[in-house]
């Protein structure tokens, strides 16, 4: 049988223990919720990131639809020209410029072509309103210069 002293002296380091682990749980709750925190923070940054990231990849994209467009616009007006200058990336750039012609020729309208629409003779056509008053044009941007132009010149 143990004396009172080394029961007493059991239950001091037991305690201890006890103490220990209690310190070791709060440290380890700690360390769980600065970790779930740091979690949800790398978290929100992927996300920003993946947002900023199709941000970019769709100014390359329209980047690299431009380029294409004034390349084909460039080699349109000068098929003979020296494009040395694009380096390894001629090959691509021509043969999309002449795949875009051919595009173009298959999509343009055949002047030789008629378009047969169906009028029914006896359906009245009721789409003009006499009362109705008469729109004026649209104004173009080259009227609207000329306009401008005039306006400026009789003051």
């Amino acid at each position: 049988m143990l004396s009172t002293a080394q029961l007493e002296a059991n239950i001091e380091a037991l305690t201890k223990d006890l103490n220990g682990l209690k310190d070791d749980r709060e440290s380890l709750r700690t360390l769980l919720s600065n970790l779930a925190k740091e979690k949800q923070d790398l978290e929100e940054s992927v996300k920003s990131g993946q947002v900023e990231w199709e941000a970019l990849q769709k100014e390359v994209d329209n980047l690299e639809t431009t380029t294409l467009e004034v390349i084909y616009e460039f080699w349109k007006a000068n098929p003979n020209a020296n494009f040395d200058y694009l380096n390894e990336n001629k090959e691509a750039y021509l043969s999309f410029c002449a795949a875009q012609k051919d595009k173009e020729k298959f999509e343009a309208p055949n002047p030789t072509t008629l378009t047969v629409q169906n009028i029914d003779p006896l359906v009245v056509d009721d789409r003009v309103d006499p009362y109705k008053e008469l729109r004026t044009p649209a104004l173009t941007p080259q009227y609207f210069a000329l306009f401008y132009k005039i306006l400026i010149l009789m003051h």
